[in-house]
């Protein structure tokens, strides 16, 4: 195979690769920064729907696909985001009850 096209192609896997381990190490050492908890919690969830972003784009080839693909793409993101939005709307008006005994 030509070299340089074995460059071309493995450059964009090899760089969404970096891009998401980046992104595990930015999630992991902010396991132990001493930050707020909800200041914490929506950095993660950038975090998550930055590197689920990145899968969506470069392995499922989103940015070499036709436009119905990119539309059920993105209607599936618009869901994962309706439903992790319903699931802090839950998380942040939850009273805590203190245990019975």
């Amino acid at each position: 195979m030509n070299r340089e096209i074995l460059i071309k192609t493995a450059r964009t896997p090899a760089l969404a690769l970096l891009g998401l381990l980046a992104l595990l190490a930015i999630n992991t050492g902010l396991a132990y920064a001493p930050i707020a908890q909800q200041l914490r919690l929506s950095v993660k969830l950038t975090i998550c729907f930055g590197m689920a972003f990145t899968l969506m784009v470069f392995c499922m080839h989103l940015h070499r696909a036709t436009g119905l693909l990119r539309l059920a793409a993105a209607t599936g993101f618009a869901w994962l985001a309706i439903m992790i939005g319903l699931m802090l709307t839950d998380y942040f008006t939850r009273v805590p009850v203190p245990p019975p005994w």
